[in-house]
């Protein structure tokens, strides 16, 4: 039987080759400190050539520029990577000194960040991703800094969800400026999220009321529907419960949300704290429809299912407004066109005790199912929303002319 032998060299260096495809490679001691020495020489040489001498009047940039950027590589390869940092920002500076193009720098500050963000320097990387993209946005380059805004949000999720929103909100805000609001979709996702995560629930609010709008305009039924639901179930969150049922009017005039099942079951879980039925309450958190939300927001629902019906602050509910609540019984059988201006002092102490103990009914005020039209009954039972909203209540009643002048009126004489 023949034996073959194998060289050990060999398998060294196969071994090698398949650490360093997989990123395991690591320097040996001798290796690191090779390269470290050879990146303190060009650090040494980079700054000689930036200082002026008796016989060199001017610094050298470009010769300090190709020294740093040596250097910087050589600390990236031995893994001390905030010397690295270091070195690339000082070689973007030497590069604005030669008024070279700000595409150029912007890559150079991109390998800052980078370098940074491997040193475990959140702040620093944010702050160098930063400055890329806008040396990016500078030279004209718009979508490539809105996609180095979101890979580096993508990196420093993990790591400060300060910095990571503060990326993302900037990719949009790119993303818009080139008019590309379809690439900002996902963006505009995360960031919501992070700011979920981060429990800044109002301004999510505000993203989410904003985000509903570009997707209006880009035709994505679905997910503006889901928004819409987040957007009462984060109310809900707050025990803000005329803000949810306001939230929620407003999307009812979306196109589609009403015959949606997320509407009806949204619906239902109002309506169940509205009553103080704490049945109805679990029956409705245990839609099929709240699965399909996002992963904070179903953290949220959660949350409010471990509340009661009755801890909401709700009011009572309300009967459907008319037009004669809302007026005194003179005004209501006078002749139509005629004023009030010379009522007595007892009629209007009465109107303003009447309006006071309906303040509520006002438009002014947070506006419900019943005073849009409709009732819960009706959008549970398939009831379709009017196209045009009801006129308010200011609109029909005729405004009183002003109180007759006595100095002025001689009609008596």
């Amino acid at each position: 039987q023949q034996t073959t032998m194998s060289d050990p060299r060999g398998d060294a260096r196969s071994r090698g080759a398949a650490r360093r495809a997989v990123g395991l490679h690591v320097l040996s001691p001798r290796e690191s400190a090779a390269q470290l020495a050879r990146a303190n020489k060009f650090m040494a040489e980079g700054n000689s050539c930036a200082e002026t001498t008796w016989y060199r009047w001017s610094p050298d940039w470009v010769g300090a520029a190709t020294n740093w950027e040596r250097a910087a590589t050589s600390f990236r390869t031995a893994q001390a990577y905030e010397q690295a940092m270091s070195a690339f920002v000082k070689v973007a500076g030497a590069q604005r000194h030669q008024k070279m193009n700000t595409y150029a720098i912007g890559r150079t500050l991109e390998q800052a960040g980078m370098a940074a963000l491997q040193a475990g320097l959140s702040g620093q990387a944010a702050e160098h991703f930063g400055k890329a993209a806008d040396c990016y946005v500078e030279s004209g380059k718009n979508m490539k800094a809105a996609t180095l805004l979101t890979k580096a949000a993508k990196e420093l999720e993990s790591v400060s969800l300060e910095d990571a929103y503060t990326m993302l909100q900037s990719a949009c805000e790119v993303y818009a400026i080139e008019g590309k609001e379809h690439h900002s979709l996902d963006s505009f996702r995360t960031a919501i999220t992070l700011l979920l995560r981060l429990r800044r629930l109002d301004e999510a609010v505000e993203r989410m009321d904003s985000f509903a709008e570009i997707l209006e305009r880009n035709k994505q039924p679905s997910s503006l529907i889901r928004n819409g639901v987040s957007t009462v179930l984060i109310r809900l969150h707050q025990d803000r419960f005329e803000a949810a049922e306001a939230a929620c009017q407003r999307y009812l005039k979306i196109p589609g949300f009403l015959r949606s099942p997320d509407a009806r079951a949204i619906m239902r879980l109002l309506d169940a704290i509205q009553n103080e039925s704490e049945e109805q309450f679990q029956a409705a958190l245990k839609d099929q429809s709240f699965q399909f939300l996002e992963q904070e927001v179903g953290k949220i629902l959660t949350e409010i299912g471990s509340r009661g019906a009755k801890d909401f602050h709700a009011p009572s509910p309300v009967k459907p407004v008319r037009i004669d609540d809302l007026l005194s019984p003179k005004e209501v059988s006078a002749p139509v066109g005629c004023t009030f201006g010379e009522e007595s002092d007892s009629d209007s102490d009465h109107d303003t005790s009447h309006h006071d103990a309906n303040d509520k009914h006002y438009p002014d005020a947070v506006p419900s199912a019943a005073s849009s039209g409709f009732s819960r009954a009706d959008i549970l039972g398939g009831k379709e929303l009017p196209e045009d909203p009801p006129t308010s209540a200011k609109a029909i009643c005729p405004a009183p002319a002003p109180a007759r002048n006595i100095l002025e009126d001689t009609s008596f004489l």
